[in-house]
């Protein structure tokens, strides 16, 4: 909440992350852009964070990984849509949270493709955007991730986007 209240108090304007890569890449962001994410669909984001953006009028992005949806900690697909209907974007995670760089690039049409599909057939949304789960990828990962439809990848080092010029080097504040 007192970050929130930070952002908004500071004249933040958020933006999904395919909003604000959209805007980047036409030169029409706001004065003070930020993209909020979350990771993984813990039911905690939906009963905590999402009021709180909620009442700051804010947006964000959360990135999914599909095999838990609907276990007891984790989102259902009622709440994911529910997300969809107040201007959050859903993004890719993958289907088991898995360490795309260490596993086989066999496997990449589950993870990634299958992934993608669920909540595009589950969700009115186009899923374009994805974070890599434990901030693990390589070139062989930004591949496939372009081969399935992706358009972005966020990464988890830390630091502030400054020129947008690599979507699938997208760095974060923590």
């Amino acid at each position: 909440r007192m970050q929130m209240k930070f952002l908004a108090d500071q004249g933040y304007t958020t933006l999904t992350m395919r909003e604000l890569l959209v805007r980047a890449a036409s030169s029409t962001l706001p004065q003070k852009p930020v993209a909020i994410t979350f990771d993984d669909g813990w039911r905690s984001q939906y009963e905590v964070a999402l009021p709180i953006l909620l009442h700051y009028h804010m947006t964000a992005t959360f990135y999914i990984y599909t095999d838990v949806i609907g276990s007891p900690l984790f989102m259902t697909i009622d709440q994911l849509r529910a997300l969809t209907s107040v201007h959050m974007e859903i993004g890719g995670h993958t289907k088991h949270h898995s360490k795309l760089s260490k596993i086989s690039p066999y496997r990449y049409k589950e993870e990634l493709e299958d992934s993608k599909k669920t909540l595009e057939k589950n969700l009115p949304v186009q899923v374009v955007d994805f974070a890599y789960p434990y901030g693990m990828y390589n070139e062989k990962v930004i591949k496939a991730l372009k081969k399935y439809g992706y358009l972005s990848g966020r990464t988890s080092k830390k630091g502030i986007i400054n020129d947008f010029k690599d979507p699938f080097d997208i760095k974060v504040l923590y």
